[in-house]
């Protein structure tokens, strides 16, 4: 007749007699678990706790942009150089 159970995961599984007791891997998932000896009744839908309210946000000091840095400047380009550079790989989207 079979052997219905459950993974840990709740995908339903429905195995030989013979395997009854022994180690089983769910197809579904591939979570190991153990083979009841009879089948099993449906696992109940776990009920989950309500959210947590989320934390007030943290004060952050206010910064003043910075001044009198220098500035950066690109001062020579050499185009033999940057072509021994590696390339960036084009990212999923672009291809």
């Amino acid at each position: 007749m079979g052997i219905v159970a459950y993974c840990p995961n709740r995908h339903r599984i429905k195995v030989k007699d013979e395997l009854a007791g022994r180690k089983g891997i769910c197809p579904e998932c591939g979570v190991r678990f153990r083979i009841p000896r009879e089948s099993q009744p449906e696992p109940p839908v776990p009920i989950l706790a309500p959210a947590s309210p989320a934390p007030a946000p943290v004060p952050q000091p206010e910064i003043e942009p910075a001044t009198g840095l220098p500035v950066a400047e690109i001062v020579s380009f050499d185009a033999a150089v940057a072509a021994t550079l590696p390339r960036a790989l084009p990212l999923a989207d672009d291809a």
